[in-house]
């Protein structure tokens, strides 16, 4: 994604590049996906609910959905470098 964005036109920069790579792999290759925001925040962060509706429906057709709850460690080795830089 080219640096020079604005926030808005990164996030359909980035919706528009989920949309078509979604789309062209959907039933053809298999596509592993990480968020950590909710399904349910899609809509709001693609900024189109009729588009993230049907990605949303593309890619969990045949999906294998996994949720993991508890610590991040990324977060918990932040605060662990934190710590050691105020010591």
């Amino acid at each position: 994604m080219p640096t020079w964005l604005s926030i808005n036109a990164a996030a359909e920069y980035m919706a528009a590049f989920a949309r078509i790579t979604f789309l062209r792999r959907y039933e053809h290759a298999s596509t592993i996906m990480i968020s950590n925001r909710p399904i349910e925040d899609w809509p709001k962060t693609l900024g189109d609910a009729a588009t993230t509706s049907a990605l949303l429906d593309r890619l969990m057709h045949h999906a294998h959905m996994l949720s993991f709850q508890g610590k991040s460690y990324r977060m918990e080795e932040n605060a662990l470098a934190k710590n050691k830089k105020e010591s």
